[in-house]
């Protein structure tokens, strides 16, 4: 007989042989409101500081009866939402790990933070700390909060006027709902537009045109500007690169007798290949367009670009992406932010965290994962390339712990890090620099931002890490862990934080439904079907005399989830895992269903045998062993979600340590 290794090996080989726009500012004042509406009253709020970020919002605009904000808020570049992880829930999908993002999750939600920058600057940075526990990240014992805060005043501030250039795909895949979209979001744009903001549009298919040249937004222009956008029809095969080419091609040449912003605004179904570098490709055109002082925005229209691409895009100075599902969250989008889309406050942030003596940074959450560093002195550093205007008060969220866990010790009540930033003011070019330290704030003066904030980066760390489980074929486990964190309390009544429970309890519900349909029985919530003297099967079985794995160590572990995992131990490779199966156990036989085999067993006090005609083999339990490859595999999901760069150092803290 051929032991269990062996036809395993001879199973995976057969097995790998088979398979061998958000708002742009306008020129002038705010969009317009009905008499009814309230006064909105936006504040400067960065970005996110918690480890990730995007998003944009919004200005002002010259139509009648708009009024005028008191502040201005900004946010980075880059993914906007996660509005295609919404949906993927709300259609009882259990959606990727790269559908999740901090950034995207942040940016939908106000994010306050109190204080006051200098005269004249656009933003200054203010923090507040508090507390944390979660198990999805057990290294961060403490939370903080950056925000910026405004210096800017909307009854002085007054944006340049936009000159906009629409690049619209019109290939054949946009016929029907997608190009219908674009057409009434255009449409949106147009009628938010004032007097001295310019718009053109550019179409492309097989081949490319200039379907609208530079254009006015005067009262008497606005019917030939719609009618132009009506014209719009599907057609032909997708040449995105030739699309952008005359589009930069067009905002260069309307750009020369043009005062003000000038903005590329690309609307595709098509993912951009970003990997190409030559001259012509995506990216090339984006980052030299970018120099000329031609933003760009991406708008994807019914089709979801993901968050690696989000992070490209933002990379370059002025670049951020859009998604929408449907018809509702474009118009909505363009109606209530179009003119904060492309509003770029500032250029070449840089925020450096450098930690007290003894405390680590141990989670980041709402910055692009490519503008984060480790400096040789532990500290940390942030590069973002855009900072947008923004209506929410945007935040970023930083993880700190002890730098050695185990020392017994608290973190104290001294300074967590000092925190300082550096800008360039997109309107004068100014440089700014400040500082602040980072400190526990008494719980009685707590913000709204960081109350919020401790929910918002527990409900990211949880359903990241619960994907990412999922996606390892650790189905309990992240079933388990969703569970945990929907059944968590809100730390303050608000409406966005009672959408994200719901978010919670559904994405929870999903993964509960997909345990009992695997036959998975999840402590506490499903019954839990057990077979008498196969009970005691379940553990860890470690080969005692040779014969199945022939020079190597044998390790069989059967779980109450009807699963049997196989690994062997050798002296370079304690434990090596090499695959798993499903099984049927009755009082006499093993059945693993995936690799063919059947075995009779007889089961004593520690021991185990299994029977293949006259060849048997017996294992001895011995508990814990194969639990190590579930705890390192945890240790390393979770490093994925603290949103940290790799260390740099010895010295420098790292999740998987």
């Amino acid at each position: 007989m051929k032991s269990v290794c062996d036809r395993v090996w001879r199973s995976l080989a057969c097995k790998s042989a088979a398979c061998t726009l958000a708002g742009l500012l306008l020129g002038g004042t705010l969009a317009s409101q009905t008499e009814e509406e309230e006064e909105e009253i936006f504040e400067l709020s960065p970005f996110e500081v918690t480890g990730a970020a995007d998003v944009g919002y919004r200005a002002t605009s010259v139509l009648s009866g708009s009024r005028i904000n008191t502040k201005l808020g900004a946010t980075v570049g880059g993914a906007q939402d996660i509005r295609y992880m919404r949906s993927l829930v709300e259609d009882g999908v259990i959606p990727s790990s790269a559908s999740f993002t901090p950034e995207g999750l942040f940016s939908e939600h106000d994010l306050p933070i109190g204080g006051l920058a200098p005269e004249g600057w656009l933003f200054d940075i203010a923090a507040q700390a508090m507390p944390f526990h979660s198990s999805s990240q057990p290294r961060v014992e403490a939370l903080a909060q950056l925000g910026f805060v405004s210096g800017i005043d909307a009854a002085t501030f007054q944006p340049a006027p936009l000159n906009l250039v629409a690049v619209v795909d019109k290939s054949g895949s946009m016929n029907g709902q997608p190009l219908d979209l674009v057409r009434k979001s255009l449409k949106q744009a147009v009628s938010q537009m004032g007097s001295d903001d310019q718009i053109s549009i550019v179409l492309y298919g097989s081949s490319t045109e200039v379907h609208l040249q530079p254009t006015v937004v005067t009262e008497e222009n606005r019917t030939q500007i719609m009618d132009s956008i009506d014209r719009i029809q599907s057609y032909g095969s997708t040449a995105m690169e030739m699309g952008l080419q005359l589009g930069y091609e067009t905002a260069r040449k309307s750009q020369e007798t043009f005062t003000g912003r000038t903005r590329l605004m690309l609307f595709t179904d098509e993912r951009p290949n970003v990997g190409r570098t030559d001259a012509h490709s995506f990216m090339s055109m984006a980052k030299a367009a970018s120099e000329e002082g031609i933003g760009l925005t991406t708008i994807g229209v019914s089709v979801h670009f993901g968050a690696d691409l989000a992070e490209k895009i933002s990379s370059v100075r002025g670049g951020n992406l859009f998604y929408f599902e449907d018809q509702e969250s474009m118009e909505n989008t363009f109606r209530k932010e179009f003119d904060t889309m492309v509003l770029e406050l500032a250029y070449d942030m840089n925020l450096r965290i450098d930690p007290t003596e003894g405390v680590a940074i141990t989670g980041m959450y709402g910055i692009p994962g490519d503008a984060v560093s480790w400096e040789e002195d532990g500290s940390l550093n942030l590069e973002v390339s855009t900072l947008f205007a923004s209506r929410n008060k945007g935040a970023i969220y930083l993880g700190f712990g002890r730098a050695d866990p185990s020392e017994q010790a608290s973190l104290g009540d001294g300074p967590l890090a000092t925190a300082s930033i550096t800008y360039t003011q997109a309107d004068n070019r100014k440089n700014r620099h400040s500082e602040v330290p980072i400190v526990f704030t008494p719980a009685n003066q707590r913000q709204e931002g960081l109350l919020k904030g401790s929910y918002l980066a527990e409900q990211y760390a949880s359903m990241k890490l619960a994907t990412l489980l999922y996606e390892s074929s650790q189905y309990e486990q992240a079933a388990k862990l969703a569970l945990e964190f929907a059944d968590k309390d809100l730390p303050l009544a608000d409406k966005g934080l009672e959408q994200e429970c719901k978010l919670a309890k559904e994405f929870a519900k999903h993964l509960l439904d997909d345990c009992k349909q695997r036959g998975i029985a999840v402590a506490g919530y499903h019954k839990e079907k057990r077979n008498g003297k196969s009970d005691s099967l379940f553990g860890e079985w470690v080969e005692r005399d040779s014969g199945l794995l022939d020079e190597t160590k044998e390790i069989l572990r059967i779980t109450p989830e009807q699963t049997a995992e196989l690994y062997d131990s050798t002296e370079t490779n304690p434990l090596r895992f090499i695959d798993e199966s499903s099984i049927e156990i009755n009082r006499r036989y093993i059945v693993f269903k995936d690799w063919g085999q059947t075995f009779r067993y007889r089961l004593g006090k520690e021991t185990l045998e299994l029977q293949d005609g006259d060849k048997t083999t017996t294992y001895r339990r011995t508990p814990g062993l194969a639990q190590v490859r579930e705890s390192s595999l945890l240790d390393q999901l979770r490093a994925k979600v603290s949103g940290l760069p790799e260390p740099r150092g010895p010295d420098v803290f790292s999740a998987t340590r």
